[in-house]
């Protein structure tokens, strides 16, 4: 078991978002702002998502740091830091295997193992949902859009 703050885990929460919410602000600097004419460019959508996940960050963040003066006794408790543990390396493999087997190949296997990490044993739930979310993506993206995926 692992016990935690609970306005600790706020601010760490904030601060991680707030980083990954930097980096993809400063990877979304280096896209086209527009291609010309009316049209949006391809750095639009995620110059918004990353400024507003930024700005929500930093607001979450004071005001964890404004509770955290007011109530210390709220703990985050952990029964299983295993599954949190394993949840995260699926989240690191699978972004590993994304550029080397295909992002469609590597969510057929990230969705059912982080599923099953979660205790999901009824194998059909678990395709409906791989393949569900496979779909989404394909017709979403490379269809609708015309965004192919990695």
């Amino acid at each position: 078991m692992f016990s935690l703050k609970y306005s600790i885990g706020e601010i760490l929460i904030g601060t991680i978002i707030l980083v990954f919410s930097l980096w993809f602000l400063m990877e979304a600097l280096a896209l086209p702002i527009s291609r010309g004419g009316n049209d949006v460019g391809p750095a639009t959508f995620p110059l918004i998502a990353s400024g507003l996940c930024t700005a929500f960050s930093l607001i979450f963040i004071v005001q964890a740091l404004v509770a955290r003066k007011k109530d210390n006794e709220k703990k985050i408790i952990v029964n299983g830091p295993k599954k949190v543990i394993l949840s995260i390396t699926a989240f690191l493999l699978y972004i590993a295997l994304i550029p080397i087997i295909s992002f469609y190949v590597s969510t057929l296997v990230f969705l059912p193992l982080l599923l099953l990490i979660t205790k999901e044993r009824n194998w059909i739930k678990i395709g409906l949902i791989t393949a569900g979310f496979l779909l989404f993506s394909f017709v979403g993206f490379e269809l609708i859009l015309g965004v192919p995926l990695p």
